[in-house]
């Protein structure tokens, strides 16, 4: 047995210990949790309210801004993720039928609001 075969890839690098420490900072210094909660709420509100209008997604679910939902199956939800794309809202494959979001800790509700409506225009023409 090697003894280093329990040790993380960065577990005691000096460089990454400060580098993280420096991210923590800033995530405190700019509320980046508070804004994960309160941002991450209104992306769910829009993306159930979206469920609403597309009879085809179902399941929007999240905590913070880690976000989801459903489509019907693969094909369907490689449409939508293209066609998401194609508008410039970048989502991730997820499972074999979900789209997932993980957007950056300082977006701001207008920035959501952006994405909502290229996604509500990818609906409305696929209709």
């Amino acid at each position: 047995r090697l003894s280093s075969r329990l040790n993380s890839t960065w577990g005691g690098n000096f460089t990454d210990m400060v580098r993280s420490t420096h991210f923590l900072r800033i995530i405190e210094k700019e509320h980046l949790v508070e804004n994960a909660g309160k941002v991450g709420a209104y992306f769910l509100d829009q993306l159930r309210d979206l469920q609403k209008e597309e009879a085809l997604i179902s399941a929007a679910r999240g905590r913070g801004l880690f976000l989801a939902f459903d489509l019907p199956d693969a094909k369907t939800r490689e449409a939508f993720w293209k066609g998401f794309f194609d508008l410039g809202v970048l989502t991730l494959r997820s499972g074999e039928n979900s789209i997932r979001f993980r957007p950056p800790l300082d977006i701001t509700a207008e920035v959501i609001d952006e994405a909502m409506e290229s996604m509500r225009q990818f609906c409305r023409k696929r209709k």
